[in-house]
């Protein structure tokens, strides 16, 4: 088979982290889905550069802090916050941003949750039966 394209010169740790970030993509994507729904993301963003903690988050939702605190840790492993060292308040990333106000990616975030997500649980029995599974 002809290759139309070489191969990318990265090292072993970037294949690595590469490799890990497919291994936990669909847990970075349900917490995702939970902190847009939620309403995280969404008071993150309010906070502006002051950020807010996880306790004023969990207070002002009415959450448990811990369960809060599950969903920011995978948020700030998917750059979509970060945490000011001082006073460990969050504030919102780019990636983040573009979660909540770009059209194209929630019309995109959405179409995955909503059709495509479960179904894709039996995309090797698709490809091996030749024909729509999930």
């Amino acid at each position: 088979m002809e290759s139309y394209q070489s191969p990318k010169k990265i090292t072993a740790y970037e294949a690595i982290f590469a490799a890990q970030r497919i291994a936990f993509s669909p847990f970075v994507f349900q917490s995702t889905r939970a902190l847009l729904s939620l309403g995280i993301l969404k008071l993150v963003e309010d906070a502006k550069d002051e950020g807010i903690s996880a306790a004023e988050i969990a207070s002002q939702l009415e959450l448990s802090e811990y369960g809060v605190k599950v969903l920011l840790d995978m948020a700030l492993s998917a750059s979509l916050v970060w945490q000011i060292k001082e006073n460990k308040h969050f504030v919102l990333d780019k990636v983040g941003h573009f979660l909540l106000n770009d059209k194209m990616t929630q019309a995109n975030f959405n179409f995955t949750a909503d059709v495509n997500y479960i179904g894709l649980d039996k995309l090797t029995e698709s490809i091996q039966t030749g024909s729509p599974a999930g």
